[in-house]
């Protein structure tokens, strides 16, 4: 069915009804929504398992070497020395290998930005054990 608008704002129709005497037009358009599921071998899946715990143990690392410079000196880190220590963990231990330098820099900006908000008064730190 085309639907076409007339110069008088009434629409018409191809279909055997003719004139529709509404003065919306509504045009339906369809969402299709896919479901999948990946299958992976053995190796991957074990991948996919590590990648979180590395983020998870690479953040920890850099909040527990943060509150310690803040304790020596009284001010924390700034971005990029979060940056350049995160690429530097991730040099010297294996667990922080599989992830990609781009991911460990992100994850100090992450860091960091987490804390000037902190700081600002505009979020609330995240807690939990320090590393």
């Amino acid at each position: 069915m085309v639907v076409k608008l007339r110069p008088s704002g009434r629409r018409y129709t191809d279909s055997p009804q003719g004139f529709i005497n509404r003065c919306e037009c509504v045009t339906l358009m369809s969402t299709v929504g896919l479901k999948f599921r990946a299958y992976t071998d053995n190796a991957t899946a074990r991948a996919l398992k590590v990648l979180p715990d590395a983020a998870c143990a690479l953040y920890n690392a850099l909040r527990s070497a943060d509150s310690e410079v803040y304790k020596e000196r009284g001010k924390g880190l700034s971005q990029n020395g979060l940056r350049m220590l995160a690429l530097e963990l991730r040099r010297e231990h294996d667990e922080f290998r599989v992830l990609f330098s781009q991911v460990a820099q992100g994850m100090a900006d992450r860091f960091y930005e987490a804390r000037e908000r902190f700081l600002d008064g505009l979020a609330r730190f995240p807690t939990g054990d320090p590393a």
